[in-house]
C-alpha cells in the first residue's frame, strides 16, 4: 500500500470521483463496463467537458481493476474504446477544473520522528522521549502518505516515572495499518499487524509484554473525511504476570479516524479475551495538531480495564520533530 506511484494515481481517482455527482459516479462504472453506453442519451446530454471528465475516469478505473485480473482481450478492446471515447470528447480550453494533483510522497512530511512528552498515569507524573526511525502513522499529516495507512519500523518510548524509575515503556519492530475505505469503486481489506514490546497493567503491576498482534476487518468513510473501522484481532502475548504465562486471546477493534483542519483525531477501543479468562479493554482518544509540515502537538487520553486494574492516562507530546527524507 506504500508504494508511491500506485498510492497517487489512486488518491487522483478518488479524489476525481469525490468531484462526479450520483449519475456521473454510476456513468463511470457502466462505461468501464460497456464503452457503447457511450451512444446513451444518459451520456450524451453531458456538456462535452463532463463527458470528457467521465471517460477518461473510467479509463482509469479499468485500468486499476486490470493490474488485479489476468491480461484479457476483452479488457484490451474496451480499453481502447475508452480510448477512443476520452479523443472523441475532447474539447481544449473547455475543460472545468478537475480534484487537484495529490502530494508527491517527497513533498509529505519526513519520516524519522523525535518527541518529547509529559502526562500523568494513574495521577503520577511522567515524562517520555520517543524516537521512530520510520516512516508514517495514523496520525501524522496525511499529504504526500495513503490516507489511514501506517507503517512503522524501529519505534520506541522511554518514561521516566515520578519517583525517578527509569522503563522501556514501548518498542514496535514492525507495525503496519491499513484503513483503506470501502465503496463502490474499491474494496479493499483493512488489516494491520504489529509485533514487539509493550506495558500492560495486569494485577496492579505495570508489566513489560512481548507481544504479537494482527487484525482483519473492514472501513467505510460516511464523509470524505471521516473513516469507521471494524476488526477481529488477535493476540499472542508472553506476560510473567498472567496465571498462563504465554497466551493467547482473540479480540475485537473498532474505531473512527476524522481529518479536519484541525489536525487528525483517532478514537479506538480495542478488546481481548485470553484464553485462561483474562479479559482486557483500552478506550483511547488522540490528537494530532499540526504546527508545520514537520512539528506537532498531540494529545491523549486512554483507560485500561482489565479483571484487576482500571488505568487512566493523560498526556501531551510538545514536540513532533521528523528527521529523515520521505520517498
Amino acid at each position: 500500500p506504500f508504494a508511491a506511484g500506485a498510492n497517487l494515481a489512486t488518491k487522483l481517482m478518488r479524489q476525481q470521483l469525490q468531484s462526479l455527482d450520483p449519475a456521473e459516479r454510476q456513468l463511470v462504472r457502466r462505461l468501464a463496463d460497456d464503452a457503447t453506453l457511450a451512444s446513451t442519451a444518459e451520456f450524451t446530454a453531458l456538456p462535452a467537458a463532463r463527458q470528457h471528465l467521465v471517460a477518461n475516469i473510467a479509463y482509469a478505473w479499468l485500468r486499476d481493476r486490470a493490474v488485479h485480473q489476468p491480461p484479457s482481450a476483452a479488457t484490451a478492446r474496451q480499453s481502447f474504446a475508452l480510448l477512443q471515447l476520452i479523443n472523441d470528447s475532447a474539447a481544449p480550453g473547455q475543460m472545468p477544473p478537475v480534484a487537484p494533483q495529490p502530494t508527491a510522497p517527497q513533498d509529505g512530511h519526513r519520516t524519522g520522528l523525535l518527541a518529547l512528552g509529559a502526562g500523568q498515569e494513574e495521577a503520577r507524573s511522567y515524562a517520555d522521549v520517543e524516537w521512530r526511525l520510520s516512516y508514517h502513522d495514523l496520525l501524522d499529516p496525511v499529504a504526500g502518505y495513503p490516507v489511514g495507512s501506517s507503517l512503522n519500523m524501529g519505534r520506541l518510548v522511554a518514561r521516566l516515572k515520578e519517583g525517578g524509575t527509569l522503563q522501556l515503556q514501548q518498542f514496535d519492530l514492525l507495525e503496519i495499518t491499513s484503513l483503506s475505505p470501502r465503496d463502490e469503486f474499491f474494496q479493499p481489506w483493512t488489516w494491520r499487524v504489529n509485533a514487539g514490546w509493550d506495558r500492560q497493567w495486569t494485577d496492579g503491576d505495570d508489566v513489560l509484554t512481548t507481544q504479537v498482534n494482527a487484525g482483519f476487518g473492514w472501513t467505510f468513510a460516511p464523509a470524505e473525511s471521516l473513516s469507521l473501522f471494524g476488526l477481529v484481532t488477535g493476540r499472542l502475548e508472553y506476560n510473567h504476570a498472567l496465571e498462563q504465562e504465554l497466551d493467547v486471546a482473540p479480540g475485537l477493534a473498532v474505531g473512527a479516524r476524522l481529518d479536519s483542519q484541525l489536525g487528525t483525531t483517532l478514537l479506538s477501543t480495542d478488546y481481548y479475551q485470553f484464553t485462561d479468562g483474562v479479559e482486557r479493554a483500552r478506550y483511547a482518544l488522540r490528537h494530532n495538531l499540526p504546527l508545520g509540515t514537520n512539528l506537532a502537538l498531540r494529545l491523549h487520553a486512554q483507560r485500561q480495564v482489565t479483571d484487576t486494574d482500571r488505568v487512566d492516562e493523560v498526556g501531551i507530546v510538545d514536540a513532533i520533530v521528523t528527521d529523515q527524507a520521505a520517498g
